[in-house]
């Protein structure tokens, strides 16, 4: 099993304490930190080359302020991994746990969440798509709708038809 799928595992809020996730709590807890610290160094090498090209247009005395400031600041980072790592302990405990409708659909509990590093990343990782189906469904749709009396069908006529096909249904329950 994949890092990714392990993640998206472990944030799927019904499932993050299943057997089937066959990895310690120490281990859970290090892949999610590793994750979240990867996430946030992400982010920060974005800010950071922005940083460094304006740092590049500035005189150096504001680059020396820059870096004092950086110094003061950082006993507030050893206090935000304090905080992260106590917030992914609190989520790993299995008396942490989702109301019914949050169990339903994840993508509520992390929306409504007090772990917002964490909520960062379900949001990364609980929209891949688990499987393929609905694009080959749509392709072969598009295949059986697209034949040879239809072969000179502008491109979004194609995609209406195919809209039409999908929803076709819900449109017919809707009008009864």
């Amino acid at each position: 099993m994949t890092d990714a799928v392990k993640l998206a595992m472990l944030l799927e809020t019904a499932s993050k304490n299943k057997k089937y996730i066959e990895m310690t709590l120490g281990q859970k807890r290090d892949l999610l930190l590793s994750a979240v610290a990867s996430l946030q160094v992400s982010a920060g090498s974005r800010a950071q080359q922005s940083a460094t090209e304006e740092a590049d247009s500035t005189t150096e005395a504001a680059a020396t302020k820059r870096l004092r400031l950086m110094d003061e600041f950082e006993d507030e980072d050893s206090e935000r991994e304090g905080e992260l790592l106590s917030s992914v302990m609190q989520y790993l405990l299995p008396t942490e746990k989702p109301a019914a409708d949050e169990r339903n659909n994840p993508l509520i509990y992390w929306k409504t969440n007090k772990f917002v590093s964490l909520a960062l990343l379900a949001r990364r990782y609980l929209i891949i798509s688990s499987s393929s189906v609905p694009v080959e469904s749509m392709f072969s749709v598009t295949g059986m709708l697209m034949n040879g009396r239809r072969s000179s069908l502008a491109p979004h006529t194609m995609n209406k038809l195919t809209f039409i096909h999908d929803n076709f249904l819900a449109f017919k329950s809707e009008s009864m």
